[in-house]
Formats: C-alpha cells, structure tokens, sequence
C-alpha cells in the first residue's frame, strides 16, 4: 500500500516497485494519493496484483477512486507502463524473491539512485532492471 495523503510534497516518483495483495486479504486501496491538487506525483513501471478478478477500487488518486489499472492510466496518465499481473513470487508472502520466468525480470527502468536491491546485487544484472526489491542475478535468469 503507498500512502500520500495531505501532504504538500511534490516531485514525488514510484517507479519499479510491486503492489501484491493475497487473493483473501481484506480490499483498500493499493495507491492512495487523496489530495486533489497533486503536483508531479509520476507513477510508472510498477506491477499490481491481488490475485482476484474481482476487488473492489485499487486506486484513489487525485480525489477520484479507480477499480483497474487501465481506467487509473487513462484518467491520470499515470502508469503508461504499468501492469496488472503475477509476478510470480518464490513462496509469497514469506519469500518475494522473483521465480524464474517472472514477468517482473527486465521490466523496470534503470534508475540511478538505485544502483543496487536489497541485498546489495547490482542493477541491472542482464537486459534491465527488474521490477520489485530483489534482482534476480544474470546467471539465474
């Protein structure tokens, strides 16, 4: 869940990140962004999954609520790369480390102030950035 409600921030970018919700966990938005007067908040790159077709609004942004990705990118143009899918996490919720074949390996943007994931593996590590905490090592893709 990202939260930036009430704030007069600005300049504020969510790129490469992974918004996952077990299919049984309670709703609520997955992106909250409430102020009606949003200045450059950029969301792109990121991935959205609940694991149900079916879930009730995900994204509250601007001062209007949304139930899909695509409806959130077209009224906000916001997310032009973003997706709505599995990225197929080793043994969620307890290892979120990508599976081989993870739609989610390759599919961030190289950003420079994340020179690394979080357990220190330099990114890129093969074709491009992956999209969530870990990436995965070039010799394991």
């Amino acid at each position: 869940l990202l939260r930036f409600e009430n704030s007069a921030a600005s300049n504020i970018f969510v790129f490469n990140n992974i918004f996952w919700r077990q299919p049984d966990q309670a709703g609520g938005y997955m992106i909250k962004a409430d102020n009606p007067d949003i200045s450059n908040f950029i969301l792109n790159y990121n991935f959205y999954y609940t694991g149900s077709a079916s879930v009730p609004d995900v994204f509250f942004y601007g001062g209007r609520s949304y139930k899909t990705l695509s409806l959130f990118q077209s009224n906000t143009g916001n997310e032009a790369n973003g997706r709505w899918v599995d990225p197929l996490f080793e043994s969620p919720p307890f290892d979120i480390e990508l599976k081989n074949g993870s739609p989610a390996i390759d599919a961030g943007i190289a950003l420079e102030k994340v020179p690394t994931d979080i357990k220190g593996v330099k990114r890129p590590s093969g074709l491009g950035t992956d999209i969530g905490a870990y990436e995965k090592n070039q010799s394991q893709k």
